[in-house]
């Protein structure tokens, strides 16, 4: 995501990159675009596993949504230290990821293709396009945000181990980080 984001800025700026690529105020907006709309993403692709498992899975949506809740805050707070957020809205955006999925869990699935559709034109006005370069690329963009997500959504349908997910799902101890084993026993 954060990719895309400094991609598509560069191509909107086109011509005009270089001199952006220097103004001190245009690059802080570039590194809070990054990480405001990384916490974006991390919701579409949240939602997108939540609708995946819904069908793959027999525990309620609700119990999906909290286990999928506790890895998106996770992978959240393993980059609190790193963001060009302050500490407080970075943990707020971690909050809302698992409110946002909580609330997704109470209606039925969205298709694939919609759920950027829902925060896009937050994500949209994130980007630092300079007032200068005019042009809007909103529906090429959010187009192309559906595509990927449908990709994501496919690879996940195919690679996921639905079996241990399910029991990551019903561990009271669940957590989205790997099990730790024990080492193997010496034999005598």
């Amino acid at each position: 995501m954060q990719k895309s984001v400094l991609e598509y800025t560069r191509y909107r700026a086109g011509r005009h990159w270089p001199v952006l690529s220097e103004d001190r105020a245009f690059l802080d907006a570039l590194e809070k675009a990054r990480w405001s709309n990384y916490a974006i993403a991390l919701d579409y692709v949240s939602e997108m596993a939540l609708n995946s498992l819904r069908r793959k899975s027999k525990h309620p949506p609700q119990e999906i949504a909290g286990f999928l809740g506790k890895c998106a805050n996770t992978i959240m707070q393993s980059y609190g230290d790193m963001t060009a957020m302050p500490c407080e809205e970075w943990r707020k955006m971690t909050l809302n990821t698992r409110y946002r999925l909580r609330t997704a869990a109470m209606v039925n699935a969205r298709p694939v293709q919609d759920i950027p559709a829902g925060r896009f034109s937050e994500f949209f006005e994130n980007l630092p396009i300079h007032c200068k370069l005019g042009g809007h690329d909103e529906l090429t963009l959010l187009n192309s945000m559906r595509v990927h997500l449908s990709q994501m959504h496919d690879e996940f349908r195919w690679r996921s181990d639905a079996y241990a997910l399910e029991a990551f799902i019903v561990s009271p101890t669940s957590s989205c980080a790997q099990p730790k084993r024990e080492p193997p026993k010496p034999r005598h």
